[in-house]
């Protein structure tokens, strides 16, 4: 699972919620039937009963024609009773039986929601689980993001630094040139004058000579 990418979580997350989906409605539907047979038990079972009370209220009435017949019929009187038993016990058989079918579909009912809530349970918490998966990788790309965004900025500020200083070198290179030049120019210049003057005062000097030679 740690290996896996966001994309194969989440197809993996939607093949979990189909299954969970299934058993949840599979476990619905069995809780169904299982209401649908207790409730046509319930309905056997009030049958019975009633006709049980029916049965209970012949008896009765069937003791007063036994006593009768106790008198004028003792051979029919048994028959009667045997008969009366044999119906009697029928019915509380068929009665016990449905009782016990009620309580162990009441137990599976029981059971089948246990179940059930457990498997929302589970389904919430897994739910849950893949939220904060989801959300925990979107903030590691972010982050991630947020990052290489900080060292695009910082490389490009250091770019931005060293053109600026090459720049203020070039410059300052230019400035130093421009200024020797100055310097050789005005030197040169002085230079010049100097040798001019220099000049200048030898011919006059060879002038003065000459005249006092004519002289």
């Amino acid at each position: 699972m740690g290996h896996l990418n966001v994309g194969e979580r989440v197809d993996m997350n939607k093949d979990m919620d189909s299954i969970e989906q299934n058993r949840l409605q599979a476990l619905i539907d069995m809780n169904s039937q299982h209401d649908k047979e207790i409730k046509q038990l319930k309905s056997r079972l009030e049958a019975a009963e009633k006709k049980a009370e029916k049965f209970n209220s012949h008896i009765k009435e069937s003791d007063t024609e036994l006593k009768a017949l106790r008198v004028h019929n003792p051979d029919r009187m048994k028959k009667q009773i045997k008969r009366l038993q044999e119906q009697n016990r029928i019915l509380t058989d068929e009665t016990t039986i449905l009782k016990a079918k009620k309580k162990q579909l009441n137990q599976q009912v029981s059971d089948c929601n246990k179940e059930l809530e457990q498997l929302r349970a589970e389904k919430a918490a897994e739910a849950a689980e893949a939220a904060e998966t989801t959300e925990t990788t979107e903030t590691t790309e972010t982050t991630e993001a947020t990052e290489a965004t900080k060292a695009t900025k910082a490389t490009k500020a250091t770019k931005a630094t060293n053109a600026t200083k090459a720049t203020k070198a070039t410059k300052a290179t230019k400035a130093t040139k421009a200024t020797k030049a100055t310097k050789a120019t005005k030197s040169t210049k002085a230079t010049n004058a100097t040798k001019a003057t220099e000049a200048t005062e030898a011919t006059a000097k060879s002038s003065k000579k000459s005249k006092k030679e004519k002289k």
